[in-house]
């Protein structure tokens, strides 16, 4: 591998009077941070993996939009990425990709965005290079805005088509109502199908400023050198001012019931609440106790009833909140839901034996271990975590608080936090009754 490695680069990077007075980095174990212009970066060495990550997480997400212009970030991000630069057009950017045996892609949530690249160790500084003329000098030609702009159409038209989709969609529509996340990261069919190539170009430019970026790179490779790169390549990207603001917290008083009619073979039933930020110990509760009930309800609804082919339970995490769920499919849901309300009672009122903990606390390990075999599944935890918590260790840490869960801690989570359900049915909502599903 080659990396730049000239005093002029350093030079010349002192025009920049806040990349020369950043802080020293810091390296605990195979895990380096370090701060250059406002932006964090963190490099992980992997001696064993032959292949390199770099996640460059840009933050803001739905306070970088409105209800106005919501989708445009994923639009320009997406063209940007699959469009080429100014040095390569479509066709060449695709075949150099492929000549490096890499990729670039972008990808947008309501808390942040990110351009990411994977390729072969000896790829790695060129392929960085390619991500950066991505965020800097794409090409955003006609033809791909409008290639990637239907392609988004037909994903917010595949939620009118789909159950699974629409439930979501509906669930979004009524726990975020007045809330930033209300203006989702696709955004509406009105709005995106007027997003003009100015609009796109516009966007791009306010997240080029590095007092946003979040950059993690996973490979084997020297983190001086990664860091140096970074240096050299980002060196006129303005720090700008963007200063990260919180978001307010969904709060229920009650228990409630939405329902939307919908001529199907069955009914679909989301049910959610509001469960505990990412990096406390009482999270790592909610883990096991989520793997502990996943299981359980598939055995009392599926195996020993047949009510239902899927019914499922876990978490979603957002800087917001973390909104937990219950989802079903049921032909007939004042029979379903009892059942499944019990699992979830039963975890209030009993604590788990000890080979139930063992088991639930294993099968969890295992499953975020399982998403972290890759190169890009580490450089995506570590930066989910920075971004959550605001450090990345609380990712590893995670794993030991998940080891140390005790089983009343599991039922001291249950008590605090089950329940104010908000209940969604999308389908016949003469088959639910109410006051069954406003009973949790």
């Amino acid at each position: 591998m080659s990396f730049l490695k000239s005093p002029g680069v350093l030079v010349a990077l002192c025009l920049l009077a806040s990349a020369c007075s950043s802080p020293a980095s810091r390296t605990e174990g195979d895990i380096t941070e370090t701060k250059i212009a406002g932006m964090t970066i963190i490099v992980k060495r992997v001696p064993t993996a032959e292949l390199a990550t770099a996640t460059l997480f840009i933050r803001g997400g739905s306070r970088n939009w409105t209800k106005t212009d919501a989708g445009v970030e994923m639009l320009a991000l997406n063209v940007a990425a699959n469009g080429g630069t100014e040095s390569l057009d479509k066709v060449a950017f695709g075949r150099k990709l492929a000549s490096l045996g890499g990729f670039v892609s972008a990808d947008t949530n309501v808390d942040w965005s990110s351009l990411e690249t994977k390729g072969p160790l000896r790829s790695y500084e060129e392929l960085f290079g390619l991500l950066v003329d991505v965020l800097l000098k794409p090409a955003m030609p006609a033809s791909e805005i409008e290639v990637m702009r239907e392609q988004q159409l037909a994903g917010i038209k595949h939620e009118e088509e789909d159950p699974d989709a629409r439930l979501t969609l509906l669930a979004d529509q009524k726990i975020w109502k007045g809330h930033p996340y209300e203006n989702r990261p696709q955004g509406t069919l009105d709005v995106v199908q007027k997003l003009t190539r100015e609009q796109l170009l516009a966007h791009l430019t306010t997240l080029r400023e590095t007092s946003r970026m979040v950059l993690v790179v996973v490979g084997n490779l020297d983190s001086g050198k990664v860091i140096e790169t970074v240096r050299a390549k980002l060196a006129a990207v303005p720090e700008g001012k963007y200063v990260h603001q919180s978001l307010p917290k969904p709060v229920f008083s009650a228990a409630t019931l939405f329902t939307e009619q919908r001529k199907l073979p069955t009914n679909y039933i989301l049910g959610g609440f509001v469960g505990v930020p990412a990096g406390t110990a009482e999270f790592a509760a909610s883990e096991v106790l989520s793997t502990m009930l996943q299981e359980r309800l598939f055995e009392e609804v599926r195996t020993k009833r047949n009510l239902s082919y899927a019914p499922a339970t876990g978490c979603d995490i957002s800087e917001a909140a973390t909104m937990c769920f219950l989802y079903v499919t049921a032909v007939d849901p004042n029979k379903t839901l009892p059942v499944m309300f019990d699992e979830f009672r039963k975890a209030q009122s009993t604590v788990l034996s000890e080979e139930d903990l063992a088991a639930a606390k294993a099968k969890t390990r295992t499953g975020m271990l399982m998403q972290t075999e890759t190169t890009d599944g580490q450089s995506r935890a570590l930066g989910r975590a920075f971004l959550l918590t605001g450090d990345w260790r609380n990712h590893s840490k995670l794993l030991e608080q998940i080891a140390n869960v005790k089983a009343a801690d599991l039922q001291a989570y249950a008590q605090k936090h089950f329940g104010k359900l908000q209940m969604i049915l999308l389908g016949d909502p003469t088959q639910l009754d109410e006051k069954l599903a406003t009973s949790f």
